[in-house]
């Protein structure tokens, strides 16, 4: 059987919110060590399509300020299929997602010249399973990328005293996460991770 074989799937399982975690970092220009940080995250999924509201504390690396950041995303999943597990006789779902996002930072390194909200783009892809045959528990492991950009506060002003345009009109943001989330799920939901009896072929 071919390690990516897959079969048809089908969503919509979830009976609570998604709630989980991730570590985070973001990278930047004038200190590639950039922040590192923890997020905390709850999802709501209806079909495709999910909201999901996050917060997380960062921190610079190099110099040590420190930032809270909340926000909020909409998510859409745009592919879904199952493959085998490389961990046992069972299978997982491997998900894509893409998502629009807001969020607005307090920091300590603050700048008067940036805006303190941003809006971005970005992708999930995700692998959900179940943790064993009796429990009712989705487990997802997720990576994400999102590129986010934050306009400059003091474009107006500039404008009024002159028609040279200014040297920063926006500051774009890379951020890179790898996370875990559960929630329960449907029993109908939840059959297709069980465990396939030894020597099962499809």
């Amino acid at each position: 059987m071919p390690f990516l074989a897959v079969s048809e799937a089908a969503a919509d399982g979830e009976k609570t919110p998604m709630v989980g975690g991730a570590l985070l970092w973001e990278p930047s220009p004038e200190k590639p060590s950039g922040a590192v940080g923890v997020e905390l995250e709850a999802a709501w999924w209806f079909g495709p399509l999910g909201l999901a509201v996050e917060g997380s504390g960062r921190t610079w690396v190099e110099s040590g300020p420190r930032a809270l950041v909340l926000g909020g995303s909409v998510r859409l999943r745009v592919l879904e299929t199952l493959v085998p597990s490389l961990l046992d006789a069972s299978d997982v779902e491997l998900g894509l997602e893409l998502q629009g996002i807001v969020e607005h930072a307090w920091s300590e390194r603050s700048s008067s010249e940036i805006e303190p909200t941003r809006h971005g783009l970005g992708f999930a892809l995700r692998l959900r399973g179940s943790d064993d045959e009796t429990s009712r528990l989705i487990v997802e492991s997720r990576f994400f990328l999102r590129v986010l950009s934050a306009r400059a506060s003091n474009l107006d002003e500039i404008a009024m005293r002159t028609t040279t345009p200014p040297d920063v009109a926006r500051e774009w943001t890379v951020v890179f996460g790898v996370g875990a989330a559960f929630g329960a799920g449907e029993p109908d939901y939840l059959e297709r991770f069980r465990r396939r009896p030894f020597g099962w072929m499809p």
